[in-house]
């Protein structure tokens, strides 16, 4: 249960994805930070007033466009996907005060979704953006978070990628 409402993304880094490559051991991490939607306010306030959720997020998706537009009002339709990229939050997650150590931003009033892709998982070439969203999204579906990585990035099949998410409880 949320103590507190997140009202606010602090400008803080909270966006850790690793990129590793299993034949060369070559290990690339790109941070950045993103906002929660209008749709992620209303998520949060719900789970924090143990209702349920309008909107069951658990999907990431990674995007190509080259200067995503990420805003309070983001939907799915403001994601250009990268085909075949949806994966769903890693098992246990999310939860507060996540212990993986690859994860340099978590905390006791911090909720960390994780999602990691196998190296057989994908082949995309210029991944800008991501969002976490609902199983199956589309269209104008709602979104939890939308970012951008400001740069783009390549994952082929031998690179796994492991995407950190910390929302962080500020309170009202």
């Amino acid at each position: 249960m949320l103590k507190a409402l997140i009202k606010k993304i602090s400008p803080r880094i909270n966006i850790i994805a690793i990129f590793e490559n299993k034949l060369t051991c070559e290990k690339k991490i790109v941070k950045t930070h993103n906002i929660v939607t209008n749709a992620g306010d209303t998520y949060y306030a719900q789970r924090g007033a143990v209702e349920t959720p309008t909107n069951a997020f658990d999907s990431l998706y990674l995007g190509t466009t080259g200067s995503p537009s990420v805003g309070k009002t983001s939907d799915f339709s403001d994601i250009t996907l990268q085909s075949s990229s949806e994966k769903l939050v890693k098992s246990a997650y999310p939860k507060t005060n996540d212990g993986d150590v690859d994860n340099t931003g978590s905390g006791l009033d911090k909720i960390t979704w994780t999602f990691e892709y196998t190296a057989i998982d994908g082949n995309w070439t210029g991944i800008t953006e991501g969002t976490i969203s609902i199983p199956s999204a589309s269209g104008t579906d709602a979104v939890l978070s939308h970012f951008s990585f400001g740069g783009s990035f390549n994952k082929d099949n031998n690179t796994t990628l492991k995407v950190i998410v910390n929302h962080e409880a500020l309170g009202v």
